[in-house]
Parts: structure tokens; sequence; C-alpha cells
């Protein structure tokens, strides 16, 4: 949840989230209308960052008003108990949330099943990107899946990725094509063993 009060605050005191990464000035068309827009309107939707002055949502806006020397920013800070409702995140493809699941372990420590001894930060911004446990569990067991069929049926695996990333089908059929593969490996596996004990 967020604190709804409007804070300023000078933007030389707040940190990028670890995951950003600078956008280079001019090699990005929508940074370069953003930049735009801010140098003639200033920053109209509040930062949102935690207790630790981390952004959690709005690192663009943070580097555009560094870029165009801003001093004062609108910040909100995000309270643990709170819901991310006031974030909109675009979709992202289940297969770089696979990716964003191994950097929150590596970088965060946060490991799905973990206690979570990590910061609040840290799991912010991982619900905001991945959502509820049930989605990062599904997140999970696709990961799994895909890498016990992938070296079997790669074309077959390939097909189910391209129909999740395309979100032609949700994540729970998704798992549920993988599965179907997977026990098929495994009878395949059961039946070449028995044959040759046989």
């Amino acid at each position: 949840m967020m604190k709804n009060d409007i804070i300023w605050f000078d933007s030389k005191d707040l940190k990028y989230n670890p995951i950003y990464n600078e956008v280079p000035e001019f090699s990005n068309w929508g940074y370069s209308c953003m930049l735009t827009e801010v140098a003639v309107y200033g920053i109209i939707k509040p930062i949102v960052i935690s207790k630790d002055n981390v952004v959690i949502d709005g690192n663009l806006r943070l580097q555009a008003s560094r870029e165009l020397k801003i001093g004062k920013v609108p910040v909100q800070i995000y309270s643990e108990q709170e819901e991310f409702s006031d974030l909109v995140t675009k979709e992202i493809k289940p297969s770089e949330l696979l990716r964003l699941i191994d950097l929150f372990e590596t970088k965060y420590n946060l490991k799905y099943g973990s206690k979570f001894k990590t910061t609040s930060i840290a799991k912010a911004v991982r619900n905001n990107f991945l959502g509820d446990k049930k989605r990062i569990s599904q997140l999970i067991s696709l990961k799994k899946l895909s890498n016990s069929i992938t070296s079997t049926y790669p074309i077959e695996s390939k097909k189910i990725w391209i129909e999740l990333d395309s979100f032609q089908i949700t994540l729970e059929q998704g798992i549920n094509k993988m599965k179907a593969l997977y026990n098929r490996k495994t009878t395949i596996n059961f039946s070449f063993e028995y044959d040759l004990a046989g």
C-alpha cells in the first residue's frame, strides 16, 4: 500500500532499483518522448520508493529528472503491509518472468518456498512483477517441467513456449501441456526399460 501523501525529495537522494539498467539517452524513441514530456510538464506521476529511498516504481522518471537536472521530485513511500494496486506493470512474457525469478534468486537470495529473510523492497518488487503466490508457484512448475522435457521434446516444448509468450494459452494450460509431455516421456522410458528387462 502507498501512503497517499506526496512528498518532495531531492532526486540525488533516491536510489535506482538494483534490477534497473539506465536507458541510453538517445537510443530509445519512447524514452526521448518521455524526456520531452518531463521537460515540459515535470514529473506528474509520483515515484514510489521504499523506506530506504530505493525506487520501486518510477526508475525511468528518476533517470529523466536527473538528466534534466530537476532537483525535487514527487514521491510516495511504499508501506510493506499495503498492496501494489496503484502500480501498473505491462504484461511480461512468461519466459521473461522466469528470467526475473532467476534474478531475484541470485541478486536478492529470494527463493520460492524459503522464509524470505530478505529486504521488503525485494519482496515488493518481486510481487509487483511476478504476482501472487499461486502465479509464482505456476512459474516455478513451468520452469521445472520445461527443464525436464526440453531435451526429449525440443520442438513440442518450443511450441508451448511460443503459445505462452504470445499469450495464446494461460500458465495453467502451459503447465498441463508440459505435464502431458512429461507423462509421455516417463511412460516411454518405463516401457523401454521393461522391454530391455523382459
